[in-house]
């Protein structure tokens, strides 16, 4: 047998409660009773009704780095600029939580925020009983791409430097040259 009453349906054979159409403010206790025949029952519901998450956001605060080595800030923040942070180091093949941040929990108690480090990418995590948000920024972004080697990759800076100034070399060459057939030109008709 079903029992309905205004937006609450109540099972007496397993003692079940369906709430319907729930909002935030029906959090708390709700009591049962069930009189029937002999015997008077009776239960207790504790209710938490849990919006679902906001959008959490990943950056990077500080970057510093040499060839063997990166250490980082990652900013963990959602919509409601409640954040937490956590220091990693990385070098060519792994990475490490500097001081291990603990997950933090928001003012009101209901959701959790925290920063992870998976084999690429740093992962802030928002989530409650009901759903959950993340965001990713990837490590070799953040540091150094780890598919070239520290030494490829300063070898690449001076390929990039000597064609910058060979360019700039010819530019020069070619501007002068204009100009010394110009002033000759001049010169002659003079």
């Amino acid at each position: 047998m079903l029992y309905i009453h205004r937006r609450v349906e109540f099972f007496p054979q397993n003692l079940s409660l369906i709430l319907k159409n729930v909002q935030l403010s029906d959090t708390g206790v709700y009591t049962a009773v069930f009189t029937g025949g002999e015997e008077d029952i009776t239960h207790k519901y504790d209710v938490t009704v849990e919006a679902p998450v906001s959008a959490v956001s990943v950056s990077v605060s500080s970057v510093s780095s040499s060839s063997q080595s990166c250490n980082f800030t990652v900013i963990c923040q959602t919509e409601e600029l409640y954040n937490i942070s956590s220091s990693f180091t990385c070098d060519r093949n792994t990475c490490e939580e500097l001081r291990p941040q603990h997950s933090g929990h928001a003012p009101s108690g209901a959701s959790s925020l925290n920063v992870s480090l998976s084999d690429r990418s740093i992962i802030c995590n928002h989530s409650n009983h009901v759903s959950w948000k993340n965001d990713t920024e990837n490590i070799p972004q953040v540091c150094f791409n780890r598919d070239t080697a520290p030494e490829q990759q300063g070898a690449v800076l001076s390929v990039c430097m000597l064609k910058t100034v060979l360019y700039t070399v010819g530019l020069l060459l070619m501007l002068s040259a204009v100009i010394t057939v110009h002033v000759l030109d001049h010169i002659k008709q003079d």
